[in-house]
């Protein structure tokens, strides 16, 4: 008897499985095959003459739709007046080359407040952007290599790389909020 529970177990087990797998099956064949594309292709929407020089970052410029591009024309650490920011067209075309001269290895940029915010070794620029003047330097008492900024509703931060540090521009004061932020 307790092989014959054995076998009627089996035989409720397979035919309980048996129609679920045949509609599956069903489903499966009735559903198209999708062919996936597994090369993706870039292409060239436009390209920049040359005369940009060490490229460090784009920043895109919503309010006059433009992009800004800071040029280190240099080392990164060199101190030799020869940074630029330029300004280009949306289709890459350059409209103004120069536009701020007398930098010297320009990196991070950020708009805030009809300025924009500039890291420059180890100095911050504030550039008003309708006279393209610089209009303020920011130098913390301690700075190697300013890199990156964001900007926020009403800050400007700014990261230095060098010495781990964070910095923020608030209501036209320079501080450090945070110190080995590595």
């Amino acid at each position: 008897m307790k092989n014959q529970i054995i076998v009627l177990g089996l035989a409720l087990v397979f035919f309980a499985c048996q129609p679920a797998k045949k509609e599956e099956k069903e489903v499966a064949e009735s559903e198209p095959v999708v062919e996936q594309q597994a090369d993706p292709q870039l292409v060239k929407l436009w390209e920049t003459d040359t005369v940009l020089t060490t490229c460090e970052s784009v920043l895109f410029d919503e309010n006059n739709n433009r992009l800004f591009v800071s040029n280190i024309n240099g080392q990164p650490l060199e101190k030799n007046g020869q940074g630029f920011i330029s300004i280009l067209n949306m289709d890459g075309s350059i409209k103004n080359l120069k536009w701020i001269t007398g930098l010297n290895a320009p990196k991070g940029m950020g708009i805030l407040d009809g300025h924009l915010y500039v890291t420059d070794i180890d100095r911050i620029v504030a550039i008003d952007l309708e006279t393209a003047k610089m209009v303020k330097e920011y130098t913390p008492k301690e700075a190697e290599f300013l890199n990156d900024i964001t900007v926020s509703e009403n800050a400007v931060y700014i990261s230095d790389m060098g010495l781990g540090m964070i910095h923020k521009i608030e209501n036209e004061e320079l501080s450090t909020i945070a110190e080995n932020a590595t």
